[in-house]
């Protein structure tokens, strides 16, 4: 696929679908730089930015000329829609994505990834493993409606191959 018309990219999906991986894939296809929104909102040792430091530092971000955003926190996902060119929804089996983060968890387990904030070890306990197990049940439906009624282009992406 041809990125270069595009200019602000969004991703969405499951934890563990592979938003953050592709994000940096196309950014370096496209020079276009990289936000992951987990390095706005959160703070070292996981402690939570606060609601109004965390949209007025998206908001920096979104009025920019080029980006490739990865993330959900649904509460924006308008805004950062309205600001987007392009969407692409990782519409990846639960099954996958649980994989995914399990992998992810060991060979995270004692350092920070490099779409997260410092110090904010790899964890996953029970609420994130449900977060993610019932995932596409509690978000599935109401992105695919927001993709159905937005004038943005969009993507939708059901299996890892597919990434190719």
């Amino acid at each position: 696929m041809d990125f270069s018309k595009y200019k602000r990219i969004l991703l969405i999906g499951c934890p563990g679908s592979g938003k953050s991986t592709l994000a940096k894939r196309i950014g370096k296809v496209t020079n276009l730089p990289v936000i992951h929104l987990d390095t706005i909102y959160w703070l070292p040792h996981w402690e939570r930015r606060s609601k109004e430091e965390f949209e007025s530092l998206l908001l920096e971000e979104l009025k920019k000329d080029e980006w490739i955003i990865d993330g959900n926190y649904n509460r924006t996902l308008d805004l950062r829609i309205s600001y987007c060119d392009l969407i692409i929804y990782l519409d990846i089996p639960r099954r996958v994505c649980l994989w995914s983060i399990i992998k992810r968890r060991f060979k995270y387990a004692k350092k920070s990834r490099d779409d997260m904030q410092k110090d904010c070890n790899e964890v996953i306990d029970y609420s994130f493993f449900s977060y993610v197990y019932k995932f596409n049940k509690t978000h599935r439906k109401k992105y695919y409606e927001i993709l159905e009624h937005t004038d943005k282009e969009y993507i939708i992406i059901k299996k890892r191959k597919d990434i190719e």
